[in-house]
């Protein structure tokens, strides 16, 4: 009887053992994928800031090609000039 008991206890506590794993395993799945649904909105915030983005890029890139190509054989400190004091107030206007 002792026999059969310290081995129905043994039974009991590999059961537990694993069940402990077990539930230790879904909570880190569960907090995975609490984090990554909250990183779902970021993305989706990314996607919309990107896709407004693609917009402006082809101006943007022909802005800068041109004013490097324009300004380039000048200083920093006379660069820097144009772009702060005429370029972009121009540009933002």
């Amino acid at each position: 009887l002792t026999a059969e008991y310290d081995s129905a206890m043994s039974a009991k506590q590999k059961c537990q053992e694993e069940a402990d794993r077990t539930a230790y395993t879904i909570n880190l799945a569960n907090r995975l994928v609490n984090g990554l649904a909250s990183e779902n909105v970021r993305w989706r915030d990314s996607v919309a800031g990107f896709r407004k983005s693609e917009e402006t890029t082809p101006g943007d890139v022909l802005l800068i090609t041109a004013f490097v190509s324009y300004v380039g054989c000048f200083t920093k400190m006379y660069r820097v000039d144009l772009m702060e004091n005429f370029w972009r107030p121009q540009l933002s206007a």
